[in-house]
């Protein structure tokens, strides 16, 4: 699934920077500043593969998402160990790839300014649809 959503990010920000940037110096940058609008087509995509492949599998999305009392704990537990060991190495393919790319181990910033409906739209629909996908 990870790679379904790389794709349809490279889809969806080509989309936005055809259909509303080809006039500027660099479309793809120009662009990059919608993610979290754009985004929303990306998990609605993914979830649209999930919801097929589910059905599938002769599987509902309320079972897949079911939530069971009993493992509660050991899921926390899971959890949090699993945080131990991905956070750091997330960290160092964040920082790896920033100083080969870039030549800092900074990223460049995913934020930038949007107009009031986008901005608002980002805060308020975008985490919504995102936190279901993931």
């Amino acid at each position: 699934m990870v790679f379904v959503r790389l794709v349809l990010a490279f889809i969806w920000q080509g989309l936005t920077a055809i259909l509303f940037f080809s006039e500027a110096p660099s479309p793809m940058e120009a662009a990059a500043p919608w993610w979290p609008v754009y985004g929303t087509l990306i998990d609605a995509g993914a979830l649209l593969l999930i919801l097929f492949l589910i059905r599938r599998e002769r599987v509902s999305l309320s079972e897949l998402l079911k939530f069971d009392t009993k493992r509660f704990t050991s899921d926390v537990l899971r959890g949090l160990l699993a945080i131990l060991w991905v956070f750091p190495v997330a960290m160092a393919g964040i920082i790896g790839s920033s100083l080969l790319f870039f030549g800092t181990y900074e990223p460049p910033s995913v934020y930038y300014p949007l107009p009031i409906w986008a901005s608002l739209y980002s805060l308020l629909i975008f985490p919504l649809i995102w936190a279901v996908v993931e």
